[in-house]
């Protein structure tokens, strides 16, 4: 499928976080999407086609706006913030999920890094969304399939609702864009590394993205609940029997991203298990 994005973007950097965008494509990529399912007539209006761009992304930015208020309201959501602070050099782009160049019926985000072996970690195999391990190139052309550990770009893909209709309505909330945003902030570090995972959660990143997740709903006393949406218990979730084991995943944290490792265990909320996991070593 040909990139939907081929120009520049618009995009504005949140305040708390100057390294993450909320980005919108320029008129032409948005014309060459949704043209196709414009009311031909309204279409040949220029002024309501504008009109109609400049609502649609100022609804964007609006909405993810919003999220990204709402994530650094709690202190998970300003200890990932600091994090990204601490990463200036890559950026995080948030765009609709429409535009995602693998758009999938009933899902809700697709977050990608510019430059995958970048942001696989150090030696490690690059693996896909199916599982199998994969090659690519640089930038200059040279065929890698290891991971360089140096960072890289992110762009997340993220789906709102449109007030007009043209794609669905959705259930996306704060806890799901953070969601992606561990992702991203995995990626940016140079230290995404998509080990396997039992019990559903399909690898490390999942994992750990849901236990961040997790840990934001804490705050609010939203009920927890694992990669497929089964409850968790709190107290007994370093106890639960997936291999590898939540400890086993929670070393590795420790020994692959210590920083984020050690943000975490001092983040003041209710679900804590890495804070946990510390305070019996």
């Amino acid at each position: 499928m040909p990139d939907k994005i081929t120009e520049a973007v618009h995009a504005t950097p949140y305040p708390s976080a100057p390294s993450i965008w909320i980005a919108y494509p320029e008129p032409g990529d948005w014309k060459r999407l949704f043209l196709p399912v414009l009311d031909p007539h309204l279409a040949a209006d220029v002024h309501w086609l504008r009109a109609k761009y400049n609502f649609m992304r100022s609804n964007h930015e609006a909405n993810v706006k919003g999220l990204l208020d709402a994530i650094a309201s709690q202190h998970t959501g300003q200890t990932l913030f600091q994090l990204f602070r601490e990463r200036p050099g890559h950026s995080v782009m948030i765009f609709p999920y429409i535009f995602a160049p693998r758009y999938l019926e009933g899902s809700d985000a697709d977050t990608r890094p510019v430059e995958p072996y970048a942001a696989t970690a150090k030696n490690k195999p690059m693996v896909g969304a199916s599982g199998k391990n994969f090659c690519t190139f640089k930038f200059d052309g040279a065929r890698i399939c290891r991971g360089t550990g140096t960072g890289s770009a992110v762009d997340i893909f993220f789906l709102q609702a449109d007030p007009l209709g043209f794609f669905r309505r959705t259930n996306s909330t704060d806890d799901m864009l953070l969601h992606e945003l561990v992702h991203a902030l995995r990626m940016v570090s140079g230290v995404d590394s998509p080990l396997g995972v039992s019990g559903g959660y399909e690898n490390q990143e999942e994992f750990l993205a849901v236990l961040v997740t997790n840990m934001y709903r804490s705050h609010r006393n939203k009920p927890l609940f694992d990669y497929l949406d089964n409850p968790i218990e709190a107290g007994k979730f370093l106890d639960t029997n997936i291999r590898p084991s939540p400890r086993e995943l929670i070393w590795s944290l420790a020994n692959g991203h210590p920083r984020l490792f050690d943000a975490l265990k001092s983040v003041r909320a209710p679900f804590n298990p890495i804070k946990q996991f510390f305070d019996e070593l």
